[in-house]
């Protein structure tokens, strides 16, 4: 019994120093909200060892009616080398992040024996570029309805499907100093005509891939696609 007061004593000042950092209220995940299973979410990277041969305690709680805002996204972005002054993570507008139809952060820690602690910080996001540019679509399909499909597929690439300037409604201006290694991945439809400008640093059979340190390069990534409808 005292080795799980100990443990639930440590939670809760994690959980309120992870509430304190990115102005959650992750505070609120208390018993009720808090799990310890046995065999599920086995722990990353090395796990310190204690004296007198203590074992590990996992918690686990979740709190699904806190979403993701703004308020939350500040502080994440202090936690980066670069802040969003420069590098990929000058693309991460708030207001175009959280108008997306899915969102969410991540903070991963893990501590190895022989490299110490790591700290992986995640951002996803799920946009619809037709819906974010779809008075652009409009006047494409006109043009489309009046003219002979050879020449649309000849001119298709004049129409964006998306851009970092339409998903973003900013550019990556420069590189972050302190990345030893920085790319932006474009999965590549098959099958289907496309054109990336500018073109990619290196391109595999299904996968294209810009290296951000030439910003000059990928200072607006522009995407256009063939077969929309």
């Amino acid at each position: 019994m005292q080795l799980f007061n100990r443990v639930d004593t440590r939670w809760q000042g994690l959980r309120n120093a992870l509430a304190g950092i990115f102005c959650a209220s992750l505070g609120s995940m208390d018993d009720q909200r808090t799990t310890s299973p046995a065999d599920m979410f086995s722990p990353e990277g090395s796990l310190p060892s204690w004296r007198n041969d203590t074992s590990h305690t996992l918690r686990h709680a979740t709190l699904p009616s806190e979403h993701v805002c703004t308020e939350n996204l500040t502080p994440f972005l202090k936690l980066l080398p670069c802040k969003s002054l420069s590098g990929i993570a000058a693309l991460l507008n708030p207001h175009k992040l959280f108008e997306t139809n899915f969102h969410g952060m991540g903070i991963h820690v893990k501590w190895d024996e022989e490299r110490g602690i790591n700290v992986r910080l995640t951002f996803q996001m799920v946009s619809d570029p037709l819906r974010v540019s779809s008075i652009n679509r409009g006047s494409f399909q006109s043009f489309r309805a009046k003219n002979h499909t050879e020449i649309l597929m000849r001119d298709m690439c004049n129409f964006i499907d998306w851009s970092f300037g339409s998903l973003f409604n900013r550019k990556i201006q420069r590189s972050c100093p302190v990345a030893s290694t920085s790319h932006v991945s474009v999965t590549l439809p098959p099958g289907s005509l496309y054109k990336m400008s500018p073109g990619p640093s290196s391109a595999a059979e299904s996968q294209a891939t810009y290296i951000t340190e030439n910003c000059e390069l990928l200072s607006d990534l522009k995407y256009a696609m063939s077969g929309l409808t």
